[in-house]
């Protein structure tokens, strides 16, 4: 079984539909405005930018409240020191600023109220997921390949079995613990 490009895609965009189905439009609509500026910032140039702001100023702006001298700027931006230096910043700063705007969509935003809040927020969902889509193989992992191997039958039949036994373990001691929560209830 080969997985593609575009089958990983649309998983990922239905993925992010129902987070938007779940958070609804007002949250979603906040997140998007925000993740892409974050990504409009980041395809600019902004990692560059926000390396050498936390790296070189600060360290120069902390020198300088020391008493010590402050090194000469150099020409150009500060690069990070090595490819995976700027990987690991480029992936962490992307990772941070995503974050970062779901939070913000999720407190600044008001949470649906009708059916039709939630349904509409599935269209910038989707939007939020393309654009993650996007810059995550145009920046952070551009030609990766990913090879998935569906088990074979043997496999299948062997943990079937066991997959289905903790299935039922988990349904009867959730079953457990919302009896006895409705027989505390009713004692008060």
């Amino acid at each position: 079984m080969y997985i593609t490009s575009s089958e990983c895609f649309f998983v990922i965009i239905l993925t992010a539909a129902f987070i938007g189905l779940w958070r609804g439009w007002v949250r979603e609509v906040i997140t998007t405005a925000i993740l892409l500026g974050v990504i409009l910032f980041l395809l600019l140039g902004g990692s560059d930018v926000l390396y050498r702001f936390i790296f070189v100023n600060l360290v120069d702006a902390f020198r300088a409240l020391g008493g010590s001298t402050v090194s000469a700027p150099d020409s150009g931006t500060a690069a990070p020191p090595s490819t995976q230096a700027d990987f690991l910043f480029t992936l962490l700063t992307f990772g941070g600023l995503t974050t970062i705007g779901y939070v913000v969509g999720h407190k600044a935003g008001k949470p649906p109220t009708t059916a039709t809040h939630r349904l509409t927020g599935v269209i910038p969902g989707a939007v939020n997921g393309a654009s993650v889509v996007f810059y995550a193989t145009r920046n952070i992992i551009p030609n990766v390949n990913v090879d998935v191997a569906s088990p074979d039958p043997t496999t299948v039949s062997n943990y079937l079995p066991v997959i289905f036994g903790i299935a039922l373990l988990a349904v009867v001691v959730i079953l457990i613990a919302l009896s006895s929560k409705s027989k505390s209830k009713e004692k008060k």
